[in-house]
């Protein structure tokens, strides 16, 4: 049987080395796990180590004699996961190191185990005197030691100025506890809560989502009893709002494109009182089954999820959706600290890639919405290039689509935010709510 340091190791292993998502990863190795505590353990090494993978592995060259040969790379994700433990956590350090080694000499031999004994014992003696590289600003600091790619900053510090640019770094260093969305088709957040604290589970209510509960403290939310019958599911806050804007209403014809795992399908569903149709389209098979599974578990009769390319749909059902929502493939620079695993992944490059992507997305979208239709797009990242200027691109491309305001339907924007919501585009930064990094830009196709 797996020691939860072997989990944690087995699991990094297979994200950093052979490109597993972490989210994934996690889940298909914890499903196995029966312990809640053993689990939350595991979940917070895991997350814990990745957070900090860019000063750990900087700490871990200084402290190496030799480079780790590519046969051994396992060895280097039992390292990272004791330094990890040793420099940024209040675990025991011998019973850390003891683990560790135990686990080396399992997976590999009794040189592994020699090297992490040596290795990990070594920082242990030198753990107050450690030396890290030189920076040149204190953004290029914040980005090291939060992990952060060098170009991702650079990125902000262009578009969006310094002082913008520290506290995104500040604020992406820090986790975030789950946000939880009340199925109102059964009950409403106030009953939720209650509920929720009768299980054992504290809330409190979100700061722009009418339909949010942030998770303070209690048990696993996917054991919960209420969960399982459907009263919530669980999504981000600034996500919330993608359905909200679009503002969906009884007995529409509505398309989500990009829908999976189906969390803003069926909060349009909510918000239609589960009367009328939802188109709901993504391209892999076992996505699809997600969104049938979240509609079922809460409860929901309208929605038809295909197997679909979404740029296919401007082509095959032209001008019949009331309503549309984009919610399109991005870098994901907004949600880093949930995902810093696909951070490892993403180069500058992508950015423009996706940006040819989301514009033919978009036209698709176009195609698709009748006139006087409305069209939310949306994405879970912070650049120029996937967002604002995908809206100056769409409506220079589409004359006869119109920016509408969205300010009313979210309570708690700053001036600075309410002013943007009534231009027709919204970014949500995350260290103003402690939200997801998130854009929302709601049009109006104008009738002829």
């Amino acid at each position: 049987m797996k020691t939860t340091r072997e989990m944690a190791a087995d699991i990094l292993y297979e994200v950093t080395e052979k490109g597993a998502y972490a989210n994934l990863a996690l889940h298909k190795s914890l499903s196995v796990c029966p312990d809640q505590r053993d689990r939350a353990f595991v979940t917070n090494l895991v997350y814990g180590t990745l957070r900090k993978r860019t000063p750990i592995d900087d700490q871990i060259g200084r402290f190496l004699k030799k480079p780790i040969k590519e046969k051994d790379v396992y060895l280097l994700s039992l390292l990272r996961l004791g330094f990890y433990e040793l420099l940024y956590s209040a675990a025991k350090p011998h019973a850390v190191v003891n683990e560790i080694v135990a686990v080396g000499k399992k997976r590999g031999n009794e040189g592994w185990g020699k090297i992490i004994n040596g290795v990990l014992r070594n920082l242990l003696r030198n753990k107050e005197s450690l030396s890290w590289p030189d920076f040149k600003a204190e953004g290029e600091r914040l980005a090291f030691f939060a992990s952060i790619p060098p170009w991702i900053y650079r990125l902000w510090l262009a578009e969006k100025g310094e002082a913008t640019s520290l506290r995104l770094l500040q604020t992406f260093d820090l986790p975030r506890p789950p946000v939880l969305r009340v199925n109102t088709l059964k009950c409403d957040r106030a009953k939720l809560k209650t509920l929720l604290y009768r299980e054992g589970i504290i809330t409190e209510e979100g700061s722009l989502s009418p339909d949010a509960l942030r998770l303070k403290s209690g048990v696993d939310i996917g054991g919960s009893a209420l969960f399982l019958e459907g009263y919530f599911t669980v999504q981000e806050e600034s996500s919330q709002l993608a359905a909200r804007v679009l503002g969906p209403e009884k007995g529409q014809r509505v398309l989500d494109m990009c829908a999976a795992p189906g969390g803003k399908t069926t909060h349009l569903a909510q918000l239609m009182e589960n009367t009328g149709t939802i188109r709901a389209s993504d391209i892999y098979d076992h996505k699809i089954k997600l969104i049938k599974e979240n509609a079922e578990r809460l409860g929901i009769q309208i929605i038809d999820a295909d197997n679909k390319d979404a740029l296919r749909w401007g082509e095959e059902a032209p001008g019949q959706f009331d309503a549309i929502l984009l919610d399109a493939p991005c870098s994901g620079l907004g949600v880093l600290n949930r995902r810093l695993d696909s951070a490892l992944r993403k180069t500058e490059a992508d950015i423009a890639a996706l940006a040819v992507v989301q514009r033919a997305l978009l036209s698709s979208a176009y195609r698709a919405l009748k006139s006087g239709g409305r069209l939310v797009y949306s994405t879970c990242t912070l650049s120029d290039a996937e967002n604002k200027d995908n809206v100056t691109w769409f409506l220079n491309e589409y004359p006869d689509m119109k920016p509408v305001s969205f300010a009313a339907a979210i309570p708690g924007l700053n001036r600075e935010e309410q002013e943007q919501a009534e231009k027709g585009a919204l970014e949500l930064l995350p260290f103003c709510h402690e939200t997801d990094g998130f854009f929302l830009a709601l049009f109006e196709k104008v009738k002829v």
